[in-house]
């Protein structure tokens, strides 16, 4: 994998800009993996896509990133230094392929989430109904006492909750890049807590920010010298700050 170049930043960022963050996100690794076309993104893991974009972030904007956080106890806001590689789970390489749970009287056979359920969830506000569909995209055979029940997805099969507690462990524990956590203490109260680590949607917050501000800097260097947005953002970030300060901005 490498880094994106400032110019091809702006160009993914400008292709995804309406999308929502899974698909934006795909984007990304497709600009930076020559080796790798869309379908293959798409049949990926949730945990290698979420590992490749935080390697992405790590090879483009380096390997340190800066996180606020308040305490839900005394409101104290958090200043959370961190390495993109610490936040990298100890995992081997794993497949999509089917693997299966026992719970009562049923047995499930099931996959891992991947790009293309992100997607198909894209538009549902809904988070309950969104984790359904995703349990259901990826359950694909249920027996129960030995015999197969039909339309896996349909709502005519009711999945006992015991059994989703379970296959979700279980792909947490398959995949457990999907779902980083991170442990917090306040050091104003004490309070500690946990919270989920969503590299696709920092990163993609990330880049609107950093976009922002460069087309902004584009707008001013290229009134005071007449330069094309290319030359502008071609530029080292150094280069382009040393003429910022000579206009005065």
């Amino acid at each position: 994998m490498k880094g994106l170049t400032a110019l091809q930043l702006l160009d993914v960022w400008e292709q995804g800009h309406a999308y929502p963050i899974s698909q934006r996100s795909l984007l990304l690794l497709a600009a930076a993996r020559d080796d790798l076309e869309m379908d293959d993104l798409l049949s990926m893991s949730i945990g290698k896509i979420d590992a490749a974009l935080m390697d992405l972030r790590d090879l483009t904007f380096g390997p340190m990133i800066n996180c606020l956080e308040s305490c839900p106890v005394c409101n104290s806001l958090l200043d959370l230094p961190m390495r993109m590689p610490d936040l990298k789970a100890n995992a081997s390489d794993i497949s999509t392929e089917s693997f299966s749970i026992i719970s009562g009287e049923y047995e499930i056979d099931f996959r891992l989430p991947t790009g293309s359920d992100l997607i198909a969830i894209s538009g549902h506000n809904n988070i309950e109904k969104a984790k359904d569909l995703v349990l259901r995209r990826c359950i694909t055979q249920i027996r129960r006492n030995g015999l197969v029940c039909s339309n896996i997805r349909s709502n005519d099969i009711l999945i006992p909750e015991r059994s989703r507690e379970e296959i979700s462990k279980r792909m947490r524990e398959i995949d457990p890049q999907a779902n980083i956590e991170i442990n917090l203490i306040c050091p104003s109260c004490g309070s500690d807590w946990q919270r989920v680590f969503d590299i696709a949607t920092f990163f993609c917050m990330e880049i609107d920010i950093w976009a922002l501000r460069t087309l902004r800097e584009v707008h001013i260097l290229a009134s005071a010298y007449g330069w094309s947005e290319k030359e502008i953002v071609g530029m080292s970030q150094w280069k382009r700050q040393l003429y910022m300060e000579m206009v005065g901005k």
